[in-house]
């Protein structure tokens, strides 16, 4: 009897547009993966598409705009939000701990775009950040229940500057100059 060999993930996502709930069965935990649906079903309560970007990472949009990615690497799945936050979203957090959820979660840069100087220099609900990626403003890793309120909050509070028109495409804005808009 001969014992099928499987395809790397890589080789199948080529071919093909897998589903988050698919894939996420083959790399998370129960636990992992309970939350990271959690997640996924918010999205399709508020209309957002959720597709296949490129390996292993899906995007959430609404209205064509991005709300953020899931990806999923090695066991763990992150939550990466984009866009620079104003005083909007400092009400939006009705927590203290939501704030410092926030906080914790700030995504650095690494310079994977060959960022020139690295990073920008964000306030981000009232605290002054130095160093954050240009592309991904938080990430959130392998959320638990404290985060998935307080990752809710952040896509509510995206998908309502969706809906007021004040996010703009930033797929089509220089990377270089995504962190002089005012209105992502």
């Amino acid at each position: 009897m001969t014992v099928k060999k499987e395809k790397p993930v890589q080789t199948t996502q080529k071919k093909g547009k897998p589903e988050i709930e698919v894939v996420g069965l083959n790399f998370l935990d129960k636990k992992s993966y309970k939350n990271m649906m959690t997640i996924v079903d918010f999205f399709k309560t508020k209309e957002a598409v959720i597709r296949y970007d490129y390996r292993n990472t899906w995007v959430m949009s609404f209205k064509r705009k991005r709300i953020c990615y899931i990806k999923l690497v090695k066991g763990t799945w992150s939550l990466l939000f984009f866009g620079v936050y104003d005083h909007g979203f400092e009400a939006f957090l009705y927590t203290e701990k939501m704030k410092e959820l926030v906080w914790e979660n700030v995504c650095y840069c690494h310079c994977c775009d060959d960022c020139n100087p690295p990073g920008l220099v964000t306030t981000i609900v009232g605290k002054e950040f130095q160093k954050v990626c240009r592309n991904c403003s938080l990430k959130f890793e392998n959320a638990d229940n404290d985060s998935l309120k307080c990752v809710k909050q952040v896509a509510l509070w995206r998908i309502n500057r969706i809906n007021e028109k004040k996010v703009v495409n930033e797929d089509h804005i220089d990377i270089k100059k995504r962190g002089d808009l005012k209105s992502a």
